[in-house]
C-alpha cells in the first residue's frame, strides 16, 4: 500500500507541476486538473505520513489510513474549488473542515461493549 501511495504522490506532484507550468490558468480544464492533482497529492502524502500501529492492532489501524487519506483529499479539493470560485471564507472553510473532523471522530470511536 505504501508503494501505491508513493506512486500516487509522485504522479500528483509531477502532474500538478506540469499543469501549472504548461497551461494558462484561464483554461477551465487546466484549473480543474490542477485542483484534482493537488488533492490527490495531499491525500497520498497523508496516507504515507500516517503512523502504522503494531501487529496487535494492525487491522483496525490500517483500515483508517485510506479513509483519512481520502478525507484529506476531499477537503483539499473542496477548499481549492471554493478558492477558485472566490467563495472561500473562514466560515465556509471552517464548516467543511469541521464536518470532516466530526465524521472522523464518529467513525474512529470504539464501539461500547456492555
Amino acid at each position: 500500500m505504501r508503494r501505491a501511495l508513493a506512486l500516487l504522490a509522485a504522479a500528483g506532484a509531477i502532474g500538478a507541476a506540469g499543469v501549472v507550468l504548461a497551461f494558462d490558468p484561464d483554461q477551465p480544464l487546466a484549473v480543474a486538473a490542477a485542483v484534482i492533482l493537488l488533492a490527490m497529492l495531499a491525500g497520498a502524502l497523508v496516507g504515507l505520513i500516517q503512523p502504522r500501529r503494531g501487529a496487535r492492532s494492525r487491522g483496525r489501524a490500517d483500515a483508517r489510513i485510506p479513509r483519512r487519506a481520502a478525507g484529506v483529499a476531499v477537503i483539499v479539493a473542496l477548499l481549492l474549488t471554493l478558492r477558485v470560485a472566490d467563495a472561500l471564507t473562514l466560515i465556509t472553510g471552517g464548516f467543511i473542515v469541521g464536518a470532516f473532523v466530526a465524521a472522523e471522530i464518529i467513525l474512529s470511536a470504539r464501539p461500547s461493549s456492555r
